[in-house]
């Protein structure tokens, strides 16, 4: 496994919060709090005009204290029996298992202090419970599933939501419905390899799914790699990314075998004994922006009819997979940017198409983002596609998805604290202290 690659950006002013669906949870909890604070607020404010306030002796002002990746550790549980380590009929706890989810702590306004949690569920195949806690109302996520398999065609990219985008100004979040505690978190596996001849298989589904009246709607998520069509959405309960489409492999006699669909399309192959080539997949609600199509294969009938064939380049987030022609093998399609973890991270990228007999000197590369070269497999975390056939590189598997959740700890509740009072002319004067905590 590959880690992709980061690089330091500079925070974000945070935005005012959209929404995309849904009212705020729990919120007779925060109201009564909101009402304690403001009654004390309204006394304060009342009893102002006779108050002369001053500093406790010796008070200094409260530091921030910056949250740690401990601090974030979240309530995550998976079935009984998961890990292997026997059954007592309860989930097993894996918010403290870094092969499950990873917890960090990062800096949302610039001023050095860490102060919003990021959680990375990157554990494929494996439904894993995270217990949202109390005062999260909304947060920000990034939603990415597993990469297409490579064939001659390279592997699409694996479906990309994000709130965040590439520097923090996208202004969306996700609102957790009123009657949900809980969310389901699916990271999909990416997609099987063809072979020169088969076409590779569509990566799995990723998807965050909220409790609805204490069940999970689960329905049409696709949890394994396969060969199936997927149906990406994102509702009030629901958001699910469809898997990258696989490559195309290439045909024997005259039936083609285009680029499957998928969350970005898988890229072409070429039809033996034939000028005819085929066309790349196209990404699955393309005009939402979560993918982008695969690139067209293609045949040079100048050469030996066996070993003319060249693969179209899988999508990406970003861009699509680029066409194979007689002289240029198709490279995968860049994926996107999204700086939700701290830093600029490139995710779904598509897979390189494939040269079987390696004709042309140059190899196709894979998309930012994941996707692999030709003859290498997509990056497992990204969503990236699987590079085609090259020579005695065989194709190869996508890249896992990964989901990420993004939030603010909960607001400080300050309780001031008064000292003694003393008579002065025309009033009092009373030291407060704990203000602004």
């Amino acid at each position: 496994m590959t880690t992709p690659p980061t690089s330091p950006t500079p925070p974000r002013s945070r935005p005012g919060h959209g929404r995309v669906a849904g009212r705020a949870r729990g919120g007779a909890v925060r109201r009564a709090r909101a009402r304690n604070t403001v009654a004390r607020i309204a006394a304060i404010t009342l009893l102002a005009p006779l108050f002369t306030v001053t500093d406790l002796p010796g008070n200094t002002t409260p530091t921030a204290v910056a949250l740690t990746a401990a601090d974030c550790t979240p309530d995550v549980t998976v079935a009984d029996g998961i890990l292997g380590n026997g059954t007592d009929g309860q989930p097993d706890q894996v918010g403290n298992k870094s092969s499950y989810v990873v917890p960090s702590a990062v800096d949302s306004d610039g001023d050095g202090t860490n102060d919003e949690c990021v959680l990375k569920f990157i554990k494929p195949s494996v439904e894993m419970i995270w217990d949202i806690p109390d005062h999260v109302e909304e947060f920000e996520t990034l939603v990415v599933a597993g990469g297409g398999g490579g064939a001659l065609g390279g592997g699409g990219a694996g479906g990309m939501y994000d709130t965040y985008g590439p520097d923090g100004s996208i202004s969306d979040t996700v609102s957790v419905p009123d009657i949900s505690s809980r969310a389901k978190i699916l990271v999909g596996a990416g997609g099987v390899a063809g072979s020169s001849d088969l076409s590779g298989e569509n990566g799995a589904d990723s998807a965050l799914v909220f409790e609805n009246n204490q069940a999970f709607d689960l329905s049409g998520i696709k949890r394994q790699s396969h060969s199936g069509t997927s149906n990406p959405e994102v509702t009030v309960f629901r958001i699910v990314m469809a898997g990258g489409g696989g490559g195309g492999g290439r045909s024997d006699g005259s039936t083609p075998l285009p680029g499957r669909d998928g969350g970005s399309g898988g890229g072409g192959s070429a039809v033996r004994e034939s000028t005819a080539t085929t066309s790349g997949g196209s990404a699955l609600m393309s005009s939402e922006g979560w993918g982008k199509n695969g690139g067209a294969g293609a045949h040079d009938p100048s050469i030996n009819n066996e070993i003319g064939y060249f693969g179209g380049g899988g999508g990406g987030a970003g861009a699509p997979g680029a066409d194979a022609t007689t002289t240029i093998i198709g490279d995968g399609g860049d994926g996107r940017p999204s700086q939700i973890t701290g830093g600029s991270v490139y995710y779904s990228g598509g897979g390189a198409g494939g040269d079987k007999a390696q004709v042309r000197s140059n190899a196709a590369t894979g998309g930012l983002g994941g996707g692999g070269d030709a003859g290498v497999e997509g990056i497992d975390g990204t969503g990236g596609g699987g590079g085609g056939d090259e020579g005695s590189s065989s194709p190869r598997d996508g890249g896992s998805g990964v989901v990420v959740v993004r939030f603010a700890p909960p607001p400080v509740d300050p309780v001031p604290v008064l000292g003694d009072v003393t008579r002065t002319v025309g009033g009092f004067e009373v030291p407060v202290s704990n203000v602004g905590v």
